[in-house]
C-alpha cells in the first residue's frame, strides 16, 4: 500500500484510522510495527489514544493523545541514530490498513 506521508498523517491523525501494521525495510528489528487508534471514555472525558507497538516483545511502545506529535523519534536505528516516522518513511512498507 502507497501512502504519502501527509496523507497519512492527516488520516492518523483525523483518527479515521484503526489499525496499521508495517515493517521498515532495510531493519529487521522493526519487522512488526503496529499502531492501533483506540477511542477512550474516562469518566468525564473523551479522547483517543494512538499507540505506536514498534516490536513484538513489545519492548518499544509510545502512545501519543489525540494528535501524533511528528517531531518524536519513535525509531532507534543504533549506530545511525534516532529518527522520526517522517524522516524514515521511504522505509516504510504498510502491510494493513484498517480503517475506522
Amino acid at each position: 500500500m502507497e501512502l504519502k506521508y501527509n496523507e497519512f498523517i492527516e488520516l492518523l491523525n483525523q483518527h479515521k484510522i484503526s489499525e496499521v501494521t508495517f515493517f521498515i525495510t532495510e531493519y529487521s528489528h522493526y519487522n512488526s510495527c503496529r499502531i492501533i487508534i483506540s477511542k477512550e471514555k474516562p469518566k468525564e472525558s473523551e479522547f483517543y489514544l494512538i499507540k505506536f507497538v514498534l516490536t513484538k516483545d513489545l519492548s518499544e511502545m509510545v502512545s501519543f493523545y489525540n494528535i501524533f506529535d511528528e517531531n518524536y523519534k519513535l525509531f532507534d536505528l543504533k549506530r545511525k541514530g534516532k529518527y522520526t516516522l517522517k524522516q524514515i518513511w521511504d522505509r516504510v512498507q504498510i502491510r494493513s490498513l484498517e480503517m475506522s
